[in-house]
């Protein structure tokens, strides 16, 4: 097996690779649609060769000077590979977080050397390609510019109960900016009721494959009224109405409430993920 840092040349075979399975590549999909590969990213592209076939790719994201750790690895295809590949990131400087398939994962994060880690979270990616019938979904709608105060405390809110930390009080400059750029992307997709938003998702990845969304919130008052599962539905309406062919998620295996939601919403689970967070120790 040989590890090759892959560039323009490259695009054709590592496109067609990635688009295997683009339900588990949305988000290198749309790196490599919308960056394709500018020397002045800071995205590096490795794959592995085996008799001159490509068997695994991995995205680095983030690193930004030699012998300094990536922010995000994204590992895909062989396990054996992946593990080569983390080997030779090992020997770049590392990474502080993994995401994706949990056999390409947890290989790569052997191939780094094992190191401590402070979250290894096993995750499910839901998959939805189909519109819901008409009238049985909450019509949701981008947000605009007039939302962003309430919208910055439900996503920070939402942050607070999913991992319990509040953004407001780590960095709320950055939090403050991101709720911001999102808005004005249109990356952020409200329901509202009753004349206040019962319902909120961002887009985070957005490319011809498909969209992967998260950050769901539905406020106190209006839970246990099924608005999960209508903003869901609402969501998919919204997205496969010719923007995405496909709406992907992921969720914690733990998190049972929302999926079960998920499962009512018409989304179906496609594969196990693993996040992985390395303590830098």
């Amino acid at each position: 097996m040989t590890v090759l840092d892959l560039g323009p040349e490259h695009l054709p075979e590592l496109s067609t690779f990635l688009k295997h399975e683009p339900e588990i590549n949305l988000y290198s999909l749309d790196v490599l649609e919308n960056r394709s590969m500018s020397p002045l990213s800071l995205d590096e592209w490795r794959g592995v060769f085996d008799g001159g076939k490509l068997i695994a790719a991995s995205l680095a994201v983030g690193r930004y000077k030699e012998g300094m750790a990536a922010n995000l690895l994204t590992p895909f295809g062989d396990r054996d590979a992946c593990r080569t590949l983390g080997a030779f990131e090992a020997d770049l400087g590392g990474a502080k977080n993994l995401l994706g398939p949990t056999e390409a994962s947890l290989a790569m994060l052997e191939g780094l050397g094992s190191p401590v880690c402070r979250l290894n979270d096993s995750e499910n990616l839901f998959v939805c390609r189909s519109k819901p019938r008409p009238m049985t979904y909450l019509s949701l709608r981008p947000a605009v510019r007039e939302e962003t105060d309430i919208i910055e405390a439900m996503s920070a809110e939402m942050q607070l109960e999913d991992i319990g930390l509040d953004p407001r009080t780590v960095d709320p400059e950055s939090h403050h900016y991101g709720v911001v750029a999102r808005i004005a992307s249109g990356r952020t997709l409200v329901g509202r009721q009753k004349g206040r938003i019962c319902f909120m998702i961002d887009i985070g990845t957005r490319c011809k494959a498909g969209s992967q969304v998260g950050g769901t919130y539905v406020p106190p008052e209006f839970r246990g009224q099924g608005w999960g599962t209508q903003g869901m539905r609402g969501c998919a309406a919204y997205l496969l109405g010719g923007i995405s062919e496909m709406v992907t998620l992921l969720v914690r295996e733990s998190n049972t409430p929302a999926i079960k939601t998920y499962h009512r919403a018409g989304f179906e689970p496609y594969a196990l993920f693993r996040r992985i967070e390395i303590s830098g120790e």
